[in-house]
Protein backbone atom coordinates (compact mmCIF):
# COMPACT_ATOMS: atom_id res chain seq x y z
CA UNK A 1 0.00 0.00 0.00
CA UNK A 2 2.90 1.95 0.65
CA UNK A 3 4.62 1.66 -2.38
CA UNK A 4 1.22 2.70 -4.46
CA UNK A 5 0.58 5.85 -2.27
CA UNK A 6 4.52 7.12 -3.11
CA UNK A 7 3.84 6.04 -6.80
CA UNK A 8 0.24 7.84 -6.85
CA UNK A 9 2.25 10.99 -5.49
CA UNK A 10 4.79 10.85 -7.51
CA UNK A 11 2.26 10.48 -11.01
CA UNK A 12 0.19 13.26 -9.23
CA UNK A 13 2.87 15.53 -9.11
CA UNK A 14 3.44 14.90 -13.04
CA UNK A 15 -0.17 15.45 -13.63
CA UNK A 16 -0.21 18.79 -12.20
CA UNK A 17 3.38 19.63 -14.01
CA UNK A 18 1.21 18.87 -17.10
CA UNK A 19 3.63 15.54 -17.95
CA UNK A 20 0.98 13.27 -19.34
CA UNK A 21 3.03 10.25 -20.71
CA UNK A 22 5.42 8.31 -19.25
CA UNK A 23 8.37 8.57 -21.63
CA UNK A 24 8.11 12.56 -21.54
CA UNK A 25 9.63 12.29 -18.06
CA UNK A 26 13.09 14.08 -18.42
CA UNK A 27 15.85 14.64 -15.72
CA UNK A 28 14.41 18.05 -14.64
CA UNK A 29 10.86 16.75 -13.15
CA UNK A 30 12.67 14.42 -11.11
CA UNK A 31 14.86 16.28 -9.68
CA UNK A 32 11.95 18.62 -8.65
CA UNK A 33 9.88 16.11 -7.03
CA UNK A 34 12.55 15.55 -5.19
CA UNK A 35 13.17 18.77 -3.71
CA UNK A 36 9.71 19.26 -2.90
CA UNK A 37 9.78 16.13 -0.08
CA UNK A 38 9.31 17.54 2.87
CA UNK A 39 13.05 17.40 4.47
CA UNK A 40 11.54 16.90 7.87
CA UNK A 41 9.67 13.51 7.30
CA UNK A 42 13.21 11.57 6.67
CA UNK A 43 11.52 8.16 6.94
CA UNK A 44 9.31 9.50 3.71
CA UNK A 45 11.52 10.77 1.70
CA UNK A 46 13.50 7.51 2.34
CA UNK A 47 10.58 5.42 1.08
CA UNK A 48 10.19 8.07 -1.91
CA UNK A 49 13.31 7.52 -2.97
CA UNK A 50 13.89 3.80 -2.61
CA UNK A 51 10.08 3.38 -4.48
CA UNK A 52 11.21 5.63 -7.75
CA UNK A 53 14.25 4.39 -7.77
CA UNK A 54 12.99 0.94 -8.16
CA UNK A 55 9.87 2.06 -10.42
CA UNK A 56 12.67 3.95 -12.85
CA UNK A 57 14.78 0.69 -13.29
CA UNK A 58 11.38 -1.31 -13.64
CA UNK A 59 10.99 1.22 -16.74
CA UNK A 60 14.00 1.38 -18.13
CA UNK A 61 14.06 -2.73 -18.22
CA UNK A 62 10.57 -2.80 -19.70
CA UNK A 63 11.98 -0.27 -22.51
CA UNK A 64 9.58 2.42 -21.81
CA UNK A 65 12.09 4.65 -21.22
CA UNK A 66 15.51 4.76 -22.54
CA UNK A 67 17.57 6.52 -20.07
CA UNK A 68 17.82 4.78 -16.48
CA UNK A 69 17.06 7.64 -14.22
CA UNK A 70 17.38 5.56 -11.34
CA UNK A 71 20.86 6.90 -10.30
CA UNK A 72 19.23 10.68 -10.35
CA UNK A 73 18.21 9.03 -7.09
CA UNK A 74 19.96 10.62 -4.17
CA UNK A 75 21.95 9.03 -1.46
CA UNK A 76 19.66 7.30 1.40
CA UNK A 77 21.70 8.09 4.77
CA UNK A 78 18.65 7.79 6.56
CA UNK A 79 18.88 5.40 9.71
CA UNK A 80 15.78 4.07 11.03
CA UNK A 81 15.16 4.61 14.67
CA UNK A 82 14.26 1.44 17.01
CA UNK A 83 10.71 0.76 17.95
CA UNK A 84 9.99 1.33 21.13
CA UNK A 85 7.57 -1.61 22.73
CA UNK A 86 4.04 -0.52 23.30
CA UNK A 87 4.14 -2.62 26.46
CA UNK A 88 6.82 -3.60 29.06
CA UNK A 89 6.56 -6.89 31.36
CA UNK A 90 7.15 -6.59 34.91
CA UNK A 91 10.66 -8.54 34.82
CA UNK A 92 11.50 -5.97 31.77
CA UNK A 93 10.77 -2.89 33.95
CA UNK A 94 12.69 -3.97 37.04
CA UNK A 95 15.95 -4.00 34.47
CA UNK A 96 15.00 -0.92 33.05
CA UNK A 97 14.84 0.74 36.55
CA UNK A 98 17.85 -1.04 37.50
CA UNK A 99 20.23 0.36 35.17
CA UNK A 100 19.36 3.71 35.82
CA UNK A 101 22.28 5.41 37.96
CA UNK A 102 20.54 7.24 40.67
CA UNK A 103 23.73 9.11 41.68
CA UNK A 104 23.55 11.31 39.16
CA UNK A 105 20.79 14.41 38.65
CA UNK A 106 19.73 13.03 35.31
CA UNK A 107 19.50 9.51 36.20
CA UNK A 108 17.46 10.72 39.66
CA UNK A 109 15.05 12.53 37.13
CA UNK A 110 14.54 9.18 34.15
CA UNK A 111 14.02 7.60 37.60
CA UNK A 112 11.14 9.54 38.48
CA UNK A 113 9.81 9.35 35.04
CA UNK A 114 10.20 5.67 34.52
CA UNK A 115 8.52 5.41 38.56
CA UNK A 116 5.79 8.22 37.45
CA UNK A 117 4.69 5.86 34.05
CA UNK A 118 4.84 2.56 34.99
CA UNK A 119 3.24 2.79 38.51
CA UNK A 120 1.17 5.83 38.13
CA UNK A 121 0.02 4.56 34.37
CA UNK A 122 0.89 8.39 33.88
CA UNK A 123 0.69 9.07 29.71
CA UNK A 124 3.84 10.73 28.37
CA UNK A 125 1.99 13.98 28.06
CA UNK A 126 0.96 13.96 31.59
CA UNK A 127 4.37 13.87 33.04
CA UNK A 128 5.45 16.35 30.52
CA UNK A 129 2.86 18.54 32.35
CA UNK A 130 3.93 18.15 35.87
CA UNK A 131 5.64 21.59 36.23
CA UNK A 132 6.82 22.76 39.30
CA UNK A 133 8.81 25.90 38.36
CA UNK A 134 6.13 28.58 39.68
CA UNK A 135 6.08 26.60 42.94
CA UNK A 136 9.82 26.59 43.44
CA UNK A 137 9.89 30.17 42.40
CA UNK A 138 7.28 30.67 45.01
CA UNK A 139 8.82 28.79 47.97
CA UNK A 140 12.47 30.79 47.04
CA UNK A 141 10.84 33.99 46.71
CA UNK A 142 7.27 34.33 48.78
CA UNK A 143 9.04 31.29 51.48
CA UNK A 144 13.03 32.12 51.70
CA UNK A 145 13.94 28.58 51.05
CA UNK A 146 15.89 28.08 47.92
CA UNK A 147 15.72 25.02 45.59
CA UNK A 148 18.68 23.24 46.77
CA UNK A 149 17.57 23.41 50.15
CA UNK A 150 14.20 22.42 49.64
CA UNK A 151 12.77 19.30 51.17
CA UNK A 152 9.48 17.25 51.27
CA UNK A 153 9.48 18.33 55.47
CA UNK A 154 9.14 22.01 53.81
CA UNK A 155 5.83 21.13 51.91
CA UNK A 156 2.63 21.18 53.58
CA UNK A 157 -0.82 21.53 53.32
CA UNK A 158 -0.84 24.87 54.15
CA UNK A 159 2.06 26.01 51.81
CA UNK A 160 0.64 24.84 48.88
CA UNK A 161 -3.10 26.54 50.10
CA UNK A 162 -0.91 29.37 50.05
CA UNK A 163 0.75 28.73 46.76
CA UNK A 164 -2.23 28.20 45.44
CA UNK A 165 -3.40 31.82 46.42
CA UNK A 166 -0.39 33.21 45.76
CA UNK A 167 -1.37 32.68 42.23
CA UNK A 168 -4.58 34.05 41.97
CA UNK A 169 -3.60 37.13 44.26
CA UNK A 170 -0.55 38.03 42.67
CA UNK A 171 -0.03 36.42 39.18
CA UNK A 172 -4.28 36.96 38.22
CA UNK A 173 -4.33 32.97 37.45
CA UNK A 174 -7.84 32.08 36.68
CA UNK A 175 -9.60 28.55 38.89
CA UNK A 176 -9.29 26.74 35.65
CA UNK A 177 -5.04 27.92 36.00
CA UNK A 178 -4.88 26.92 39.82
CA UNK A 179 -6.73 23.71 39.61
CA UNK A 180 -4.71 22.97 36.80
CA UNK A 181 -1.54 23.06 39.04
CA UNK A 182 -3.25 21.65 41.69
CA UNK A 183 -3.35 18.29 39.67
CA UNK A 184 -0.13 18.41 39.08
CA UNK A 185 0.67 18.59 42.87
CA UNK A 186 -1.79 15.73 43.43
CA UNK A 187 -0.51 13.62 41.36
CA UNK A 188 3.60 14.22 42.12
CA UNK A 189 2.27 13.62 45.97
CA UNK A 190 0.55 10.77 44.96
CA UNK A 191 3.71 9.48 43.79
CA UNK A 192 5.36 10.37 46.81
CA UNK A 193 3.89 8.51 49.06
CA UNK A 194 4.81 5.21 47.99
CA UNK A 195 8.41 6.24 47.80
CA UNK A 196 8.43 7.75 51.46
CA UNK A 197 5.50 6.52 53.49
CA UNK A 198 7.30 8.31 56.54
CA UNK A 199 5.42 11.27 56.17
CA UNK A 200 2.14 9.90 54.14
CA UNK A 201 -0.33 11.85 56.83
CA UNK A 202 0.83 15.16 55.27
CA UNK A 203 0.81 13.99 51.84
CA UNK A 204 -2.80 12.73 52.14
CA UNK A 205 -4.03 15.90 53.37
CA UNK A 206 -2.09 18.19 50.53
CA UNK A 207 -4.07 15.70 48.32
CA UNK A 208 -7.36 16.21 50.38
CA UNK A 209 -7.35 19.93 49.25
CA UNK A 210 -9.98 20.53 46.90
CA UNK A 211 -10.50 22.02 43.35
CA UNK A 212 -12.05 25.13 42.72
CA UNK A 213 -15.53 25.14 40.63
CA UNK A 214 -15.72 26.47 37.81
CA UNK A 215 -18.13 28.43 35.67
CA UNK A 216 -18.61 25.92 32.53
CA UNK A 217 -19.01 28.69 29.62
CA UNK A 218 -21.04 28.82 26.86
CA UNK A 219 -19.69 27.39 23.93
CA UNK A 220 -19.20 30.05 20.72
CA UNK A 221 -20.76 29.41 17.03
CA UNK A 222 -21.21 30.13 14.16
CA UNK A 223 -24.66 31.66 12.80
CA UNK A 224 -25.94 30.68 9.25
CA UNK A 225 -24.79 33.93 7.69
CA UNK A 226 -21.53 33.14 9.00
CA UNK A 227 -20.81 29.79 8.35
CA UNK A 228 -21.78 31.11 4.27
CA UNK A 229 -19.73 33.94 4.87
CA UNK A 230 -16.89 31.49 5.65
CA UNK A 231 -17.51 29.27 2.75
CA UNK A 232 -17.40 32.15 0.76
CA UNK A 233 -14.09 33.02 1.12
CA UNK A 234 -11.97 29.66 -0.82
CA UNK A 235 -10.64 30.99 -4.48
CA UNK A 236 -12.90 27.80 -5.89
CA UNK A 237 -10.77 28.91 -8.96
CA UNK A 238 -7.42 27.07 -7.60
CA UNK A 239 -6.92 23.71 -6.82
CA UNK A 240 -6.21 24.75 -2.96
CA UNK A 241 -9.01 26.70 -2.89
CA UNK A 242 -11.26 24.08 -3.88
CA UNK A 243 -9.21 21.39 -1.45
CA UNK A 244 -10.24 24.13 1.68
CA UNK A 245 -14.00 24.65 0.19
CA UNK A 246 -14.48 20.89 0.41
CA UNK A 247 -12.91 20.22 3.90
CA UNK A 248 -14.57 23.07 5.34
CA UNK A 249 -17.86 22.43 4.32
CA UNK A 250 -17.47 18.82 5.28
CA UNK A 251 -16.45 20.23 8.53
CA UNK A 252 -19.51 22.07 8.96
CA UNK A 253 -21.81 19.70 7.33
CA UNK A 254 -20.77 16.56 9.78
CA UNK A 255 -20.03 18.53 12.72
CA UNK A 256 -16.77 16.63 13.19
CA UNK A 257 -13.28 17.28 15.14
CA UNK A 258 -10.24 17.88 13.07
CA UNK A 259 -8.98 15.02 13.80
CA UNK A 260 -11.54 13.03 12.74
CA UNK A 261 -11.58 15.17 9.27
CA UNK A 262 -7.78 14.88 9.02
CA UNK A 263 -7.96 10.78 9.62
CA UNK A 264 -10.53 10.47 6.75
CA UNK A 265 -9.96 8.57 3.31
CA UNK A 266 -12.24 8.06 0.66
CA UNK A 267 -13.45 4.43 1.06
CA UNK A 268 -15.38 5.69 3.95
CA UNK A 269 -17.00 8.34 1.47
CA UNK A 270 -20.99 6.43 0.00
CA UNK A 271 -22.02 8.67 -2.68
CA UNK A 272 -24.88 7.10 -3.96
CA UNK A 273 -28.34 8.16 -2.06
CA UNK A 274 -28.55 7.61 0.34
CA UNK A 275 -24.86 9.40 0.73
CA UNK A 276 -23.04 8.99 4.14
CA UNK A 277 -19.64 9.51 5.36
CA UNK A 278 -18.31 7.02 8.02
CA UNK A 279 -16.54 8.63 11.05
CA UNK A 280 -14.23 6.83 13.61
CA UNK A 281 -13.84 9.10 17.04
CA UNK A 282 -12.36 8.33 20.05
CA UNK A 283 -12.12 5.26 21.23
CA UNK A 284 -12.65 3.76 17.82
CA UNK A 285 -16.11 4.47 17.64
CA UNK A 286 -17.46 4.89 14.39
CA UNK A 287 -20.70 6.83 13.14
CA UNK A 288 -22.74 7.09 10.10
CA UNK A 289 -23.19 10.81 9.06
CA UNK A 290 -25.43 11.49 5.95
CA UNK A 291 -24.57 14.12 4.23
CA UNK A 292 -26.45 17.26 2.05
CA UNK A 293 -26.79 16.69 -1.49
CA UNK A 294 -25.04 20.44 -1.96
CA UNK A 295 -21.50 18.77 0.03
CA UNK A 296 -21.82 15.44 -2.40
CA UNK A 297 -21.19 17.62 -5.33
CA UNK A 298 -18.59 19.23 -3.50
CA UNK A 299 -16.89 16.02 -2.45
CA UNK A 300 -17.72 14.42 -5.88
CA UNK A 301 -15.81 16.88 -8.14
CA UNK A 302 -12.68 17.03 -5.19
CA UNK A 303 -12.67 13.36 -5.44
CA UNK A 304 -12.57 13.65 -9.08
CA UNK A 305 -9.79 16.37 -9.18
CA UNK A 306 -7.56 14.28 -6.91
CA UNK A 307 -7.94 10.81 -8.27
CA UNK A 308 -9.59 9.77 -5.31
CA UNK A 309 -12.32 7.79 -6.83
CA UNK A 310 -9.73 5.45 -7.86
CA UNK A 311 -9.56 1.42 -6.43
CA UNK A 312 -6.10 2.14 -6.16
CA UNK A 313 -6.92 5.43 -3.51
CA UNK A 314 -9.53 3.76 -1.38
CA UNK A 315 -7.11 4.11 1.61
CA UNK A 316 -5.09 7.73 0.53
CA UNK A 317 -5.76 10.44 3.10
CA UNK A 318 -8.82 12.33 1.99
CA UNK A 319 -6.67 15.34 2.30
CA UNK A 320 -3.84 16.16 2.15
CA UNK A 321 -1.13 19.03 2.26
CA UNK A 322 1.46 20.35 -0.79
CA UNK A 323 3.82 17.14 -0.30
CA UNK A 324 0.87 14.78 -0.47
CA UNK A 325 0.98 14.31 3.46
CA UNK A 326 -1.98 13.76 5.59
CA UNK A 327 -2.91 17.10 6.94
CA UNK A 328 -2.10 17.94 10.50
CA UNK A 329 -4.09 19.59 13.07
CA UNK A 330 -1.95 22.80 13.10
CA UNK A 331 -2.40 22.93 8.86
CA UNK A 332 -6.51 22.61 9.58
CA UNK A 333 -6.03 25.69 12.05
CA UNK A 334 -3.98 27.25 9.60
CA UNK A 335 -6.76 27.08 7.14
CA UNK A 336 -9.85 27.67 9.40
CA UNK A 337 -8.00 30.77 10.34
CA UNK A 338 -6.74 32.50 7.16
CA UNK A 339 -10.43 32.37 5.81
CA UNK A 340 -11.50 33.78 9.52
CA UNK A 341 -9.77 36.33 9.08
CA UNK A 342 -10.39 37.19 5.05
CA UNK A 343 -14.25 37.15 6.60
CA UNK A 344 -13.57 39.37 9.12
CA UNK A 345 -11.94 41.81 6.88
CA UNK A 346 -14.60 41.88 4.22
CA UNK A 347 -17.44 42.57 6.75
CA UNK A 348 -16.06 43.62 10.18
CA UNK A 349 -19.55 45.47 11.55
CA UNK A 350 -21.96 43.47 10.88
CA UNK A 351 -23.06 41.36 13.92
CA UNK A 352 -24.85 38.84 12.44
CA UNK A 353 -22.12 37.66 10.18
CA UNK A 354 -19.10 38.42 13.53
CA UNK A 355 -17.51 35.30 13.46
CA UNK A 356 -16.85 34.17 17.02
CA UNK A 357 -13.52 34.26 18.67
Amino acid sequence: LEYEQQLYRFLRYLNENMVVSIDSINQLHILNYIKQINPQKKSLARMAIRVLRDFFKYLYNQKVLNKDYSWLMPKDNYKAQAKIPSSYSKEEIEKLIATIDRGRAVGKRDYSIILLAARLGLRASDIANLKFVLFISFMEHVRNIKAEKLSLKSITKETVIAFLDWLQVERKSSDTTRNIRLAALHSFFRYVQYQNPDNLYEYQNIMSIRSMKTKNTVMNYLSVEGIKLLLDQPDVNTQKGRRDLSLLSLLYDTGSRVQEIIDLNPSVIRLDKPSTIQITGKGNKTRIVPLLEQQVVILKNYLHEHGLLKPQARQYPLFSNSHQEKLTRPGVTHILLKYANKAREKDPYEQNYRLKE
